[in-house]
């Protein structure tokens, strides 16, 4: 197996304490992403991460956020996670529909904390309905 790393970004709460760690997948040691296939990168990441590395050892008693594809969220591939563990981010490119929406619902239902990722507010209505809880 090649060589490959996770980046591990540290996200603050109001108080400036570590609230989390974000996961993300690196193809060498530099400091930006260097890959084509999200798929691939989240399943690169999540290998390393449950199988090699281990969840507690990257991010301690703190939840890992992961970025998922659309394809990873309707396959259901978040349930190989525990829901205590992890918050499911959803990548900004993916684009809400019935399906997708019924997902997140059943993940949510499941005990997953759901969170957009780099979400921008669109206030020409623009912006997909969500429920606040989800």
């Amino acid at each position: 197996m090649s060589q490959c790393f996770i980046a591990r970004q540290p996200i603050y709460n109001h108080k400036l304490d570590v609230h989390g760690y974000e996961l993300l997948f690196r193809a060498s040691d530099s400091d930006h992403a260097e890959f084509t296939d999200g798929e691939q990168a989240t399943s690169q990441l999540l290998i390393n991460a449950l199988m090699e590395i281990g969840l507690p050892r990257l991010v301690g008693n703190h939840p890992a956020f992961i970025n998922l594809t659309e394809r990873f969220i309707l396959e259901g591939l978040p349930n190989a996670m525990a829901p205590e563990q992890v918050v499911l981010e959803v990548l900004e490119d993916v684009l809400p529909g019935p399906k997708l929406l019924a997902a997140l619902q059943n993940l949510k239902q499941a005990g997953y904390t759901i969170a957009l990722d780099d979400f921008e507010y669109d206030d020409r209505g623009n912006s997909p309905t969500l429920s606040p809880r989800m």
